[in-house]
């Protein structure tokens, strides 16, 4: 079959070819915005995760000195029963700081509808291997290639 002359092959192929590049750019772009939406996901997880544990630290402090000074007060009024003035302020402090500490855990207490420390601890761990996953698809940098490295090595 004889070639036509008003075929215009090379300028299909060009325009092909520039079509493919366009797709594979918008690809590549598309990639690079899931990864970087990734990232940001990862370390708002983590975020979250620094401020439930530093409230679940929080509220345990704050019983514990309620306790302790429920304990101290009871303690003390069994020590020195007999003496309603000595042992009153000691009660009354003890109270008054239980009291405290009580409201203190329950202001600082995370709300229930949040998710729970186990679940933000396996969500950043699922998101932290999808990240993983995605840079090592992606042609990583210099800085992302070792800290792949690192974390592979550990």
């Amino acid at each position: 079959m004889a070639r036509s002359l008003d075929d215009d092959a090379p300028r299909r192929i060009s325009d092909a070819d520039d079509h493919l590049g366009a797709e594979q750019r918008q690809a590549e772009a598309d990639e690079h915005d899931s990864l970087r939406m990734l990232r940001h996901d990862v370390r708002q997880t983590e975020r979250d995760l620094v401020r439930r544990r530093r409230r679940v630290r929080a509220v345990g402090v704050a019983l514990t000195v309620a306790g302790g000074a429920m304990l101290t007060g009871l303690l003390w009024t069994v020590l020195v029963w007999g003496l309603p003035s000595r042992f009153l302020r000691v009660d009354i402090t003890c109270g008054v700081l239980a009291l405290v500490s009580g409201v203190a855990a329950w202001v600082v207490a995370p709300p229930r509808k949040q998710l729970s420390l186990a679940k933000l601890e396996d969500m950043l761990a699922t998101n932290r291997e999808a990240l993983r996953f995605l840079s090592a698809l992606i042609h990583p940098t210099l800085k992302e290639r070792r800290s792949l490295y690192r974390n592979k090595r550990h």
